[in-house]
């Protein structure tokens, strides 16, 4: 771990982290513009990951989402193709850039965000959804401490008994408001870094 005596302060996204070294906590912040209008959903989830220790948990989730008729885009990139890929799923061996990802997921409903092992902090995939006014699915248990957490808004799965209701896939978005849209903004971020009031 970089020592603190190079730099004023650090700061750690995780919680855990942040309290273990005795650094500043700070969340990942909103980095796409607010969209107000909406797009018609071409599918129920979207995700999009590389093929890690996540993979066999993406897999358990996808078995749910057939079984239980859950559309879905699910996007695994790497360099080689895995021996074994659900035919649901789809492999991609070149990356997509910010606006082709942002378009996939404008056209879900509901946005999949799978933890890595020991991550406690929030991803920026989790921000993008409060961007764009979708639905999170996600395994982070630790968004429960979060003031913009909504049941309605966010359902948190248990990776070894997944569940999802069928009422939170039914009901409409819930928006943010404003106040905690600019809490989590890059611009309030900056502000906090740089000390600025």
């Amino acid at each position: 771990l970089i020592e603190k005596k190079v730099f004023d302060t650090i700061y750690s996204f995780d919680k855990k982290d942040a309290t273990k070294y005795n650094l500043e906590f700070i969340s990942n912040y909103i980095h796409l513009e607010k969209k107000n209008e909406t797009v018609k959903s071409k599918f129920n989830v979207f995700s999009i990951s590389s093929i890690d220790d996540r993979y066999a948990t993406f897999n358990s989730i996808i078995d749910y989402f057939d079984k239980n008729s859950i559309s879905h885009l699910t996007l695994f990139y790497d360099k080689k193709c895995p021996k074994i890929l659900k035919k649901s799923a789809t492999f991609i061996n070149k990356t997509l850039n910010h606006n082709e990802i942002q378009e996939k997921m404008e056209k879900s409903d509901i946005i999949l965000d799978v933890v890595r092992k020991n991550q406690t902090g929030l991803s920026f995939r989790i921000f993008d959804a409060l961007a764009l006014n979708k639905k999170l699915i996600t395994t982070n248990q630790s968004i429960k401490k979060y003031d913009f957490y909504n049941e309605n808004n966010v359902c948190v799965i248990d990776k070894n008994n997944i569940s999802i209701p069928n009422e939170f896939l039914k009901t409409k978005y819930e928006k943010l408001s404003d106040e905690i849209y600019k809490k989590y903004s890059l611009e309030n971020w900056v502000k906090i870094v740089f000390n600025e009031k």
